[in-house]
């Protein structure tokens, strides 16, 4: 999983439609895996502002990221 691609295809996404709950939900769960700590709350945040019970979007800030297989 290519997480670049990823958020460039969602900044992509929130680009054609601002106000969709859930790019800024899944981009928000990509930046939290790929260490974006100073960006992925703000995301998370619009999420929850577009669509305030979203139970999803809770769940998967509260659950830990899956852990990176070691080399």
């Amino acid at each position: 999983f290519e997480m670049a691609k990823a958020e460039e295809d969602l900044k992509r996404a929130l680009e054609l439609d601002p106000n969709n709950p859930d790019a800024y939900r899944e981009r928000a769960f990509v930046r939290l895996l790929s260490g974006d700590k100073d960006n992925w709350q703000d995301d998370f945040k619009k999420a929850m502002e577009l669509r305030p019970i979203d139970k999803s979007s809770l769940e998967k800030v509260l659950k830990p990221p899956p852990k990176e297989p070691k080399e």
